[in-house]
């Protein structure tokens, strides 16, 4: 499920080599160039969160994914009126936009996108031995069949989605002490990943690391954004229990490069934590960021 879950999730990778990193690079870009100007002033004070959250990656990528060009323009507009709109803004903005608007193939684009994950994930080999001919298929409901999938010997005939999923994203929670060794795997390379030409030069000599463990990592890393932005501790008990038996917080320090476990006025470096504060500590990160 995570396979067909990240296949459709990431398919426009496969027609835009590295599309999706390139609007999360060039959205941090523009925030980074702007929160001198917006965090820090008194004058915008009052308006501090408003911008954070207008402005901050996840924010303003999640809305990119779900707006188009429409997340950009309204940003614009804030920009201007905020006499903070200048030429090197408009530039990345204009970059934004370029990479929003290009076209793809969907289909195409979901159906190679499994094998890639697939290959990532199982080397291939989904099907048990001796057996020919496989499939997966996804029913809801009076909608009948949603998800009609076929393989002959591992290799994918069919892919066939006639409706959305009802969920767009998911996650397989590893060892915790995936941790312990962040910088490793941010150094490794996984195939479903993107693969432009200076994505291949840098990766060469890489060691190689299935994709489930990359987009875990990846996702604990943002933990070293400002979660209050899109979650109220108070709002989830889960959440507040795990902080209760922990007794604190871990997330990313992105000046240490790490994870850190946070106890009151404590902070602990990630390989100095016990497992068990570990694994709970992924499941922390994870509410956090509301997945």
């Amino acid at each position: 499920m995570f396979s067909i879950t990240k296949a459709i999730g990431k398919y426009q990778d496969e027609l835009e080599e590295s599309k999706e990193s390139d609007i999360i690079k060039t959205i941090e870009h523009i925030y980074f160039a702007i929160r001198g100007v917006i965090f820090k002033g008194n004058e915008y004070e009052h308006e501090h969160e408003q911008s954070r959250e207008l402005f901050h990656p996840l924010y303003f990528s999640d809305e990119v994914n779900n707006k188009g060009l429409e997340a950009t323009t309204s940003r614009i507009e804030y920009l201007k009126e905020k006499n903070i709109y200048n030429d090197k803004i408009e530039k990345l903005f204009t970059d934004l936009q370029e990479i929003i608007g290009r076209d793809y193939d969907k289909d195409s684009a979901i159906k190679r996108a499994f094998g890639k994950v697939i290959y990532s994930e199982f080397r291939g080999v989904i099907s048990r031995n001796k057996t020919e001919a496989s499939h997966v298929k996804i029913t809801e409901g009076e909608s009948g069949c949603i998800l009609n999938i076929e393989l002959h010997k591992n290799n994918l005939t069919k892919f066939n989605l006639q409706d959305d999923l009802y969920f767009n994203d998911s996650v397989i929670i590893e060892t915790p002490m995936i941790l312990n060794f962040s910088e490793s795997i941010q150094n490794s390379k996984s195939l479903f990943a993107a693969q432009d030409k200076k994505s291949r030069l840098r990766s060469l000599g890489r060691a190689n690391i299935a994709f489930h463990i990359k987009d875990l990592d990846a996702k604990l890393r943002n933990s070293a954004y400002e979660e209050d932005l899109f979650f109220n501790s108070n709002d989830s008990d889960l959440y507040e229990k795990i902080t209760g038996i922990i007794n604190g917080k871990i997330k990313f320090d992105k000046k240490r490069d790490e994870f850190v476990y946070s106890k009151g006025k404590e902070s602990h470096s990630i390989v100095n934590v016990a497992s068990g504060i570990k694994s709970f500590g992924i499941l922390q990160m994870l509410l956090s960021l509301t997945f």
